[in-house]
């Protein structure tokens, strides 16, 4: 049988068998799950009543294991998720010894310490500061009134309310948070006279008729979309409306409704929030003021600061970030603020017409294709140039259909094409003309224009389509991941404008033919191009972040590069797509949030001579992989000899003649680790090749290995790291500021 204390255990964790339970957390769980008497959480209690105490006790002792269960912000995993595992412990308890000036409690106290403070493996969430809640209380209510609170937490605002004779009714998605806090709470009535409350075990988009008009003061602290994980539970917001425009549509829009038909008139609706300058500029504050400013019967109040307690002491200048001034130290003593409205009327209506009153397009206002809306930050207005000077400003007119027979893109092909660019070399792969592709295939009739090709040569990408797509789509001196590099074109094109380009071809051959084809050009490259041999499937071995993904896939069999098994080209179709979609969403995994990809493909025939949907089906991996469609463009190809063979093809076969490919266009939306990557538009218009920038510049992420299989890398010669606690600082200024810093003081135990 098991012991009751190990059946108890296995019980609050859900495991069926007490050996699945890990050594670390069988021997610390009394420690770090500390248990308190009656009579120790009663002083607490008091403590807190007298103005000195912040209920840690009472709060840890009815609340730590489900905090435990949640993710916080920079971790990979939950703190519970992470005591389970002997591994992950034993690696966290070897991380903590290496900090003897840091790490000096017991074993089970440094790790809490660790889920605290340097958690990357796993982190634990924050739990609000019950004195600033007992001051939002104080300001905006009186005793007896009642407080709604639209997301629970972690009981330090339930505690505030029912001990300072407030009635306290909240809701939460967390089943288990919610036996919790009506444990607490009922402790909290028989022992210290508390008041009434209601714990609803909902989200707080969902609206409950028997609250309406009730609330004298609705105040919260919501989930910063998914900077924090608060569970699994369906019902969790994040995983309700897992995309932004989702969350802020589904769930902040509704919450605050509820909230405004909740209230009595004269009622106040206090929200604490932040725009996210670390989340990529997440402009939370900036979306759910906008909300509440367009709720009809809502008036803004004000605003309140709020610090919270262990930066009280500090002295920062500046505002929290709302697009206006910033805070000269954005890691500390950063404003928590609380937007204050107050309901004039009975009725509340949301403006959901917000684009007419503001002038917006329907297309502006649409967050699926305004990656503006998304982000909240403005996107500079350029004013369209009067007809027939729309390539000064863009290099090209930026329609949906770019043509490569006008003047100024061969002029800029020929200048590209005259730097000694030998894309070609390399590539023994082959194209098929029409007589060739018929005996290969063992059919008739079947082939398509672009199958009928009269030269065998292997077809070269497009240098102008390559500039173009890089300035419109990736910030200046960016990043750039090419999962099909193929010849050299791609790395080139992007050195030569400044761009951090790594790119991966599974041949050897091809990747030494564009190491060599740089020796060759006719100009300096500010910025080396990297090319890996490798197979793309295993592309997230490359490791970084990259600010736009580019790319021209294989077209199936089309062109044949090698008779490796692992080319896309010898496979069926169907493992071609398979693969093909595996390979996008590897590289997905490292587009940075507010990014774009691009993929130019065209369509390609079957045996028997049907479209095989080639292009809906790279649409389908990258919606799949979570990317949103963004634009469709066509490149109008020349024509050549089209006009002498499309005869041939349509008349016994109505077979169009194809003189286009697709550009497809994809945005990568807001989730974790996301930064801002709505640019202002670099100047676009060509300049001279020969007058490009060509001084030195080093790379971001140095990679001096030329293998996927086996990435190799070193630190830049200007980054400076720091002998004592290893972080690197890209200047000697910023090394400086480094030593004086908190981060820096709190791990040589200076602080």
């Amino acid at each position: 049988m098991l012991g009751i204390r190990t059946w108890f255990i296995s019980k609050i964790f859900g495991i069926l068998n007490a050996h699945i339970m890990s050594e670390f957390l069988e021997k610390h769980y009394d420690e770090i799950f500390l248990k308190y008497d009656e009579k120790v959480l009663l002083r607490d209690v008091d403590s807190y009543k007298n103005g000195k105490g912040n209920l840690y006790k009472v709060l840890g002792h009815f609340f730590k294991e489900e905090q435990f269960k949640c993710m916080g912000a920079r971790g990979q995993m939950t703190p519970m998720e992470a005591l389970e595992n002997d591994e992950v412990m034993d690696k966290i308890v070897a991380f903590t010894k290496t900090k003897p000036n840091f790490y000096k409690k017991t074993e089970a106290l440094d790790v809490q310490d660790f889920f605290r403070n340097a958690g990357r493996t796993a982190s634990k969430v924050a739990q609000f500061p019950i004195k600033e809640a007992t001051k939002v209380y104080e300001t905006y209510s009186k005793v007896g009134d009642t407080i709604y609170d639209p997301s629970c937490g972690f009981g330090s605002r339930m505690c505030a309310t029912i001990l300072n004779g407030r009635i306290y009714i909240g809701t939460d998605p967390n089943q288990s948070l919610v036996v919790k806090l009506n444990e607490c709470g009922k402790f909290l009535q028989e022992h210290c006279g508390a008041e009434d409350f209601e714990i609803k075990a909902t989200g707080s988009e969902i609206y409950h008729n028997d609250l309406n008009g009730r609330i004298d003061l609705a105040f919260t602290s919501p989930p910063y979309y998914d900077y924090e994980k608060y569970g699994k539970d369906e019902g969790q917001s994040i995983v309700k409306y897992p995309t932004y425009e989702e969350w802020l549509d589904e769930f902040s829009t509704q919450t605050l409704i509820n909230c405004g038909k909740y209230a009595k008139v004269g009622g106040i609706i206090a929200i604490n929030l932040k725009n996210m300058r670390n989340r990529g500029n997440l402009p939370l504050y900036d979306d759910w003021k906008n909300i509440l400013d367009n709720i009809n019967g809502l008036k803004f109040k004000e605003e309140m600061d709020m610090k919270y307690s262990k930066f009280l002491k500090r002295d920062y200048k500046g505002k929290h970030w709302t697009g206006g001034e910033k805070h000269e130290n954005s890691n500390f003593g950063q404003r928590e603020p609380i937007m204050v409205y107050e309901k004039e009327k009975e009725n509340v209506v949301y403006k959901r017409e917000e684009s007419k009153e503001k002038g917006m397009s329907e297309v502006e206002n649409d967050f699926s294709q305004n990656p503006e809306r998304q982000t909240g930050v403005k996107v500079k207005k350029e004013v369209i140039p009067e007809k027939g000077k729309l390539e000064a400003t863009f290099g090209v007119p930026p329609f949906s259909i770019l043509n490569t027979n006008q003047g100024y893109w061969k002029d800029r092909k020929k200048e590209w094409n005259g730097i000694g660019i030998e894309s070609e070399v390399g590539r023994d792969a082959r194209s098929y003309n029409i007589k060739e592709w018929v005996e290969e295939k063992g059919k008739s009739g079947g082939g398509s224009s672009q199958q009928e090709r009269v030269l065998s040569d292997v077809s070269i990408f497009d240098p102008v389509l390559t500039e173009l797509n890089y300035k419109w789509f990736c910030p200046p001196n960016g990043t750039i991941l090419d999962p099909f590099a193929g010849g050299s074109v791609r790395g080139i094109v992007a050195s030569a404008l400044g761009y951090e380009y790594t790119g991966v071809d599974l041949r050897q051959e091809q990747v030494d033919a564009n190491y060599e084809n740089i020796d060759k050009l006719s100009i300096k490259l500010p910025i080396d191009p990297v090319w890996l041999q490798g197979d793309s499937t295993d592309i997230q071995n490359v490791g970084g972040e990259y600010d736009m993904i580019f790319s021209c896939p294989p077209y199936f069999d089309l062109e044949e590069y090698s008779k490796d098994p692992k080319d896309l080209s010898n496979m069926t179709y169907e493992n071609f797509v398979k693969q093909y979609s595996l390979i996008i969403k590897n590289a997905i995994s490292m587009l940075k949030d507010n990014s774009f990809a691009v993929f130019v493909v065209g369509e390609i025939r079957d045996e028997n001579g049907f479209n095989r949907n080639f292009v809906g089906d790279t649409i389908n991996a990258f919606m799949n992989a979570g990317m949103k469609f963004y634009n469709e463009g066509i490149l109008y190809t020349s024509i050549n000899t089209m006009s002498m063979r499309v005869s041939s093809q349509f008349l016994p076969y109505r077979k169009l003649g194809k003189v286009h490919q697709n550009i497809l266009v994809f945005y990568k939306a807001h989730s974790r680790k996301g930064t801002q990557r709505i640019f202002d538009l670099p100047e676009c218009k060509f300049t001279p090749i020969s007058e490009l920038p060509s001084e030195k510049m080093e790379r971001k992420r140095i990679i001096t290995s030329k293998s996927l299989d086996n990435i190799e890398t070193q630190m830049r010669t200007k980054d400076i790291e720091c002998e004592d606690c290893h972080a690197v600082s890209a200047t000697r200024e910023a090394f400086e500021k480094h030593l004086t810093g908190t981060f820096h003081k709190r791990m040589v135990g200076e602080e």
